[in-house]
C-alpha cells in the first residue's frame, strides 16, 4: 500500500512540476528505488522549466549559470575550442579530456597569455553589467542602495528582492530568478539590461 502511495505521490509531484516527468515518475515507482523518499524539486531547474513553458518573447532566464555573452549566447572560450578541435581524434577517456585541454593551456604559454586575456573578457563584461544594472535602477528613480550589487563579485548575484517581488518580477514581466532573488549575471546583457530596470 506504501508502494503504490508513494508511487501516487511521485506521480502527481512530476506532473505539477513538468508533465514531461509522468511517464518517468510511474517507472520509478515500480522500479526498486520506489521506497527511496524523494527530495523537494530542485528550485533552480523550477526557474529554468518555468522560463521554457513562457511564450512572453522579451523572457529574460537571470537564474542559470552559464557564462553567456552579451548577446545572451553560450560562450566557450576561443583557445578551448581551437584544443578541443585538436585533442578530439586522440581522446577516448572523457574524464582526461578536460585534463589535457587545461594542461595544455596553463602550459604553453602563448594558449595561457590568451586563456588569461579571455577570462579577464569574461570578468569585465560581468563587472561592466552589474555597473549598467545599479546606474539603470538609479535612472529609474530608485531610492535603494544597491551597491552591494558591485560589491559581490563572481557570476551571481544576491538582489535582496523579496519572494513576493520575484514572483510579480514573473508573472508580470517574464525575469526569472531563484525565489531568493539571486540573479546569474551572466544572463544580463546590454539588450536586456534597460528592459529589466524599467520594472
Amino acid at each position: 500500500m506504501a508502494l503504490l502511495h508513494s508511487g501516487r505521490v511521485l506521480s502527481g509531484v512530476a506532473v505539477a512540476f513538468h508533465p514531461g516527468l509522468a511517464a518517468a515518475a510511474s517507472a520509478r515507482a515500480s522500479s526498486w528505488w520506489a521506497h527511496v523518499e524523494m527530495g523537494p524539486p530542485d528550485p533552480i531547474l523550477g526557474v529554468t522549466e518555468a522560463f521554457k513553458r513562457d511564450t512572453n518573447s522579451k523572457k529574460m532566464n537571470l537564474g542559470v549559470g552559464a557564462y553567456r555573452d552579451d548577446n545572451g549566447k553560450p560562450y566557450v572560450l576561443p583557445s578551448v575550442l581551437k584544443l578541443k578541435i585538436l585533442i578530439r581524434p586522440m581522446y577516448s577517456n572523457p574524464p582526461l579530456h578536460g585534463a589535457r585541454i587545461a594542461s595544455t593551456i596553463l602550459t604553453t604559454p602563448e594558449l595561457r597569455k590568451q586563456w588569461l586575456q579571455e577570462v579577464k573578457g569574461m570578468a569585465d563584461r560581468i563587472i561592466g553589467m552589474r555597473t549598467q544594472l545599479v546606474s539603470n535602477l538609479k535612472k529609474e528613480g530608485s531610492s535603494h542602495n544597491w551597491q552591494h550589487i558591485t560589491d559581490q563579485i563572481g557570476m551571481f548575484c544576491f538582489t535582496g528582492l523579496k519572494p513576493e517581488q520575484v514572483e510579480r518580477l514573473t508573472k508580470e514581466f517574464s525575469i526569472y530568478m531563484t525565489k531568493d532573488g539571486r540573479i546569474s549575471v551572466a544572463g544580463v546583457t546590454s539588450g536586456n539590461v534597460d528592459t529589466e530596470t524599467s520594472h
